[in-house]
């Protein structure tokens, strides 16, 4: 089994964005998917290279997360919490993760952290089981109970974004 099932770039400026398309571009990946809301382009090339995934900085209310911290914040399972970041004029990388990703990790345990979106926290949650980890019952029964939680209308929001409905 891979370690990884692709290899995902989170981006902080509009510069950084351009330079690594160009660069995944010239080493020849090609465009296969985008993301509705234009955040995220997926790039991949033959079946013996692991597709390549440009993530494009979050938007809040004040703009764009600029942050690594706030980056991995969003991500909705512990051990998903993790970044490696390239240091400016350097061939250095510098590690970023939360204590308790860590320890939720070693432990090959799946921590929800974000309670948005149930049903794809368990899709993600599947995909890590399927490595190896598992969920506490009582995390799984608070996934089930935010979806009972949920209104129609964000039901039926969560049910077109699976479907491809937008």
């Amino acid at each position: 089994m891979p370690l990884a099932e692709d290899y995902d770039f989170f981006l902080f400026d509009e510069k950084d964005w351009e330079k690594a398309q160009a660069i995944v571009t010239h080493l020849g990946y090609g465009l296969t998917e985008t993301n509705p809301n234009g955040s995220l382009k997926y790039m991949s090339t033959d079946v013996w290279t692991l597709p390549v995934q440009l993530v494009y900085p979050f938007k809040d209310t004040g703009g764009t997360s600029g942050g690594v911290t706030n980056v991995i914040s969003i991500f909705g399972l512990t051990c998903e919490q993790f970044a490696l970041v390239a240091l400016e004029n350097s061939p250095d990388l510098r590690a970023y993760y939360y204590e308790h990703a860590k320890n939720a990790a070693e432990q090959k345990l799946i921590v929800p952290t974000n309670e948005i979106d149930p049903v794809h926290t368990l899709r993600r949650a599947f995909k890590y089981a399927k490595k190896g980890f598992t969920m506490r019952d009582s995390d799984i029964m608070g996934q089930l109970d935010q979806w009972v939680s949920l209104t129609e209308g964000q039901r039926g929001a969560i049910h077109e974004r699976i479907t491809g409905n937008y």
